[in-house]
């Protein structure tokens, strides 16, 4: 213990001598706190805060405010589990612990215990997922706005970066469980998909088979101790969900199990000497790469290694110029969801499911809920999770290989060409959802045929926002991209989010056609913004060659 501190005694004086020859690279870090400082102390001089909190604010019934309540709860303990389930079935693939390239040449070198190394890079991720949980303030005046008091504000963010700590301690541990025992490793990924499969039955069965409720199922999820209670999943749950109803007494017994869990797993993790160097020397490449493409600001054309890059033939089917990317990417994703399913196919899926749950008695009840609202729902609920499912984008993974650059074709074609495998994946992951909704819920074919198209469309509008960070930027990492990106998003996707509220409102009114039409509207607007990130995207490569 006394060489990690003593490792991150030395670290701290470096970065504070650095600061003080470079002011200038705190400049970021003071805007970025800046910024969070003020979000929180003006929640309550915003027009959410005034829309729903405020004196002439939105008064909702009794009724609306449970079931929203209910809706929290259950998308809550279902967004927990399905997070926590993914990531111990991923642990086993490579650990958590971080390391930069000048640490692969001195510490992993150096006479220091394998644990001692090991535990060091486990604290540079801690020390990572510290700093990305710091930006949940952001979301203080939408908390604020609905009623979150300080206190509550509070315990909210702690228990959020709490959660993430403890999901990489727990996944270390399994890597250092899984790293020389295969056995172990098949027995647990049995395991966690078993788990995942009692949990949708256990949740189908009680609404088709006891006939349950939203409130009933709800109820369960906050009260029974066997639920709340179940080794990590009902533990972190539970936390966010008491959280959120304000009952910070229940609060004691979720912290101090999260808690000893993640003590328990550093623990047995620093206890067992295993052989990590490889993997850990292969992630920290891979990090250095980024580093020096973000650093160079050419991220397109510098070559990270030795290795030489080329476009693979297998797969591609005959694809000739530009169109080959369209081919190399479709023949990528087949490999990686050889029966066209994946994570984004369940999480359409269960969102489809979990709104004929919410929604079928307000439906079938004639209320101000119509079938074509529920398939805008749906479509805003996909869009948003869409964000988080096209991190891995193909266009920008081309852009910062040298070979995007230098093959022969047109540049706007390229960009393009490489765009299209999301969206036609995406026709297929949620095809399963559209079935659920339109067998359920009786819907016009036409609009749902119109909101499926549209959908898949979203994704050009994700595609075309990184293209614009990447561009204005030189990367895709990074505090200045990341601050960037979420300010481009808002303002580009505002009236997107506009015209479908406009379309719900009214449509009832007007039948229909202006569904169809406030449809027709947005996907011409994505488009557009597509298009505009296309001849920018166009633009980078053109210049990246010139360079």
């Amino acid at each position: 213990m006394r060489a990690i501190i003593y490792l991150y005694r030395k670290k701290a004086i470096g970065w504070l001598r650095n600061s003080l020859k470079h002011p200038s690279q705190l400049i970021s870090l003071v805007f970025v706190v800046g910024i969070m400082v003020l979000s929180i102390f003006n929640a309550k001089n915003t027009q959410l805060y005034d829309m729903f909190s405020g004196e002439n604010g939105i008064k909702p019934d009794q009724a609306t405010i449970n079931l929203v309540n209910n809706s929290i709860t259950i998308g809550i303990w279902a967004l927990v589990a399905t997070t926590i389930l993914i990531s111990l079935f991923n642990a086993a693939k490579k650990g958590v612990a971080q390391y930069s390239m000048a640490d692969v040449q001195f510490i992993m070198t150096a006479p220091f215990k394998s644990q001692n190394v090991l535990l060091y890079g486990m604290l540079n991720k801690f020390l990572g997922t510290l700093f990305l949980g710091i930006f949940i303030v952001y979301l203080a005046p939408q908390l604020k706005a609905i009623g979150f008091q300080d206190s509550r504000l509070g315990f909210f963010i702690f228990g959020i970066i709490l959660i993430l700590i403890c999901v990489q301690a727990w996944k270390q541990a399994i890597y250092v469980l899984c790293i020389n025992n295969k056995q172990v490793n098949k027995v647990l990924k049995i395991s966690i998909i078993m788990l995942a499969m009692l949990i949708l039955g256990a949740g189908l069965a009680y609404f088709f088979l006891a006939n349950g409720t939203t409130e009933g199922l709800a109820n369960m999820l906050s009260n029974n101790i066997l639920i709340r209670y179940f080794p990590l999943l009902g533990w972190a749950a539970s936390f966010i969900v008491t959280t959120f109803k304000g009952d910070l007494i229940n609060l004691i017994l979720p912290t101090i199990l999260l808690i000893a869990s993640a003590v328990l797993s550093v623990v047995y993790t620093y206890s067992v000497d295993v052989d990590f160097y490889e993997d850990a020397t292969n992630a920290a490449k891979e990090i250095a790469d980024i580093q020096e493409k973000v650093k160079s600001n050419k991220t397109g054309v510098v070559f990270s290694s030795n290795k030489k890059h080329k476009v693979r033939d297998k797969g591609l089917k005959g694809g000739k110029g530009e169109s080959a990317f369209l081919f190399l990417h479709l023949a990528e994703t087949r490999r990686k969801k050889p029966y066209y399913i994946g994570i984004s196919t369940l999480i359409y899926t269960v969102i489809a499911v979990v709104l004929y749950f919410l929604l079928k008695e307000e439906v079938t009840m004639g209320s101000e809920i119509s079938r074509e609202t529920v398939l805008f729902i749906f479509m805003g609920a996909c869009a948003y999770f869409m964000y988080f499912l096209s991190m891995a984008n193909p266009v920008i993974s081309d852009m910062t290989q040298p070979y995007f650059y230098y093959l022969p074709g047109k540049s706007y074609k390229k960009v393009i060409y490489s765009s299209l495998t999301p969206v036609l994946y995406t026709l297929i992951d949620v095809l399963p959802a559209m079935i659920i909704l339109f067998a359920l819920f009786r819907m016009n074919i036409i609009v749902l045929l119109s909101v499926y198209l549209a959908i898949a469309v979203f994704n050009f509008f994700y595609m075309g926002l990184q293209i614009y960070v990447f561009s204005i930027t030189g990367s895709y990492e990074g505090i200045l991209a990341q601050f960037i990106m979420p300010l481009i998003m808002l303002i580009g996707i505002a009236p997107a989010v506009a015209g479908m509220i406009f379309t719900a409102m009214f449509a009832m009114q007007y039948g229909v056609w202006l569904y169809l039409l406030g449809i027709l509207a947005v996907i011409i607007y994505i488009l557009l913004f597509y298009a505009g990130s296309v001849a920018v995207g166009a633009w980078r490569l053109n210049k990246g060659i010139r360079e």
